[in-house]
């Protein structure tokens, strides 16, 4: 099922106790979240919200299983019911090459999965939230049958400007020809970062409602900040072609490289303090506190923290070091600096 067809349902009051959501698109999925607690409050009951993220579990599946075991029998003091929110479960992510003692593990997991489903459970309401799903897997297929599969794809093209258009309204913006199109060259395709570019010319209009071309150009940078995020991002993830086009675009826009050399050092300094504190096995909360970051941040950046070790993200800063006094002294023209430090920092190896 389609979020849209969903967020219908879900706002016409069809609310499950179970739901798979799918697709990269986290804003979009909190959206939903947020239109289900809304309407949760305006049935007279209060949700409390409880999120679990499976990766932090030291044991794997079968400790995911007793906290959702203990999670569905609890009862809160202080609400009518729970929402529990568990992100980052391989339960059902494309199967990869392992030993057979491990896919073993993994199918025993996904039936005990489904015998706790199946047996149900009142006043919870049990969300899974990833990135990607193997649609052959058993527990799939029956979220699927049960019309409790929510797919949350990437928003490109005509129904990213829809999106665009649609979220201006809410703000009661009218944009002229032209503004929709220059927000997305300038903030890129990120909904978070579109979403605060949209609260921030809202804000500066102070209740006019007109968006134009060159609003747009005054307010959101022309450094490209959004094509800067989803160069880091795609540079933490190690994803080679995709690093590249976004520095293409970025060095299209006069952006200097000592900016794009800055946040790219920033996005691994994150990484490295973020590996330093989960040797420590301290709490999400202690290391948000710690971090200073969004807790939807966190998540990427615990993603991309798997492909490193402390030492090679130590090594990385120093290298980053060495190119930036290259850059400032001359050694080494700006562009092909940058060119060729995304390129080995991309590298598989690294």
């Amino acid at each position: 099922m389609d979020y849209r067809q969903a967020g219908d349902r879900i706002r016409r009051g069809e609310i499950h106790s179970l739901y798979l959501f799918s697709g990269p698109e986290e804003y979009l999925k909190e959206e939903l979240l947020q239109d289900i607690l809304l309407i949760l409050q305006n049935k007279g009951t209060n949700f409390s919200l409880e999120r679990i993220n499976a990766n932090t579990l030291e044991k794997g599946i079968p400790e995911l299983i007793r906290e959702l075991r203990q999670a569905t029998i609890q009862t809160s003091l202080l609400s009518e019911g729970r929402i529990i929110w568990v992100y980052n479960s391989s339960l059902f992510s494309p199967t990869k090459k392992d030993t057979a003692k491990k896919k073993d593990k993994s199918a025993e997991g996904e039936k005990e999965i489904l015998t706790l489903i199946e047996q149900g459970f009142s006043d919870v309401i049990l969300i899974f939230s990833v990135p990607q799903v193997d649609k052959r897997k058993k527990i799939v297929k029956m979220f699927e049958r049960a019309g409790k599969f929510i797919d949350f794809p990437a928003l490109k093209g005509s129904a990213l400007l829809k999106w665009l258009t649609d979220r201006l309204a809410a703000e009661n913006l009218e944009p002229e020809d032209g503004a929709v199109l220059e927000l997305v060259d300038r903030a890129g395709e990120n909904l978070t970062l579109l979403n605060n570019e949209i609260v921030k010319i809202s804000t500066y209009l102070c209740g006019k409602k007109t968006v134009s071309t060159e609003l747009v150009r005054h307010l959101v940078p022309g450094s490209s900040l959004g094509n800067i995020f989803q160069l880091t991002d795609a540079v933490g993830r190690k994803n080679m072609d995709e690093a590249v086009l976004h520095l293409s675009r970025i060095m299209q826009n006069n952006e200097h490289p000592l900016v794009i050399l800055a946040m790219i050092a920033r996005q691994f300094r994150l990484l490295f303090q973020l590996c330093l504190l989960q040797k420590k096995n301290l709490t999400r909360r202690e290391i948000l506190a710690a971090v200073k970051i969004q807790p939807f941040l966190l998540d990427k950046f615990q993603n991309q923290a798997k492909e490193y070790t402390s030492d090679s993200l130590a090594k990385i800063i120093c290298y980053l070091k060495e190119t930036d006094s290259a850059i400032k002294s001359g050694r080494l023209e700006a562009g092909d600096a940058l060119e060729q430090m995304v390129l080995k920092l991309t590298a598989r190896s690294v």
